[in-house]
């Protein structure tokens, strides 16, 4: 997690892949951060907080320009596996983005 004045700003989460067809061991379950603290480095010290420069990969919504270009600034690239994923009950795409 990380924190400012006004408590937790954002959060990051990982552990060994959750899927059948995992590509490597680790994933990359989750980071958080809200528009105000987007840019800031927080999003960079969570990630290397929780898989560092480790191979691992990750699901991100099809369509999240910003987020999707961060991760492939850390070497994460799509390697063709979606699925789709209910986000507050919409149905969304979600893509997977590998770092070996």
């Amino acid at each position: 997690m990380a924190e400012d004045a006004g408590g937790i700003v954002a959060w990051a989460s990982g552990g060994p892949g959750r899927d059948d067809d995992a590509p490597v061991d680790r994933e990359l379950e989750g980071i958080y951060s809200p528009a105000r603290v987007h840019g800031s480095g927080v999003g960079q010290l969570l990630l290397d907080a929780v898989i560092a420069d480790s191979p691992a990969y990750l699901w991100v919504l099809d369509g999240n320009a910003r987020a999707e270009a961060f991760y492939r600034r850390n070497g994460f690239r799509r390697d063709g596996a979606e699925r789709d994923h209910a986000v507050a009950g919409i149905p969304r795409t979600t893509v997977r983005m590998v770092r070996s």
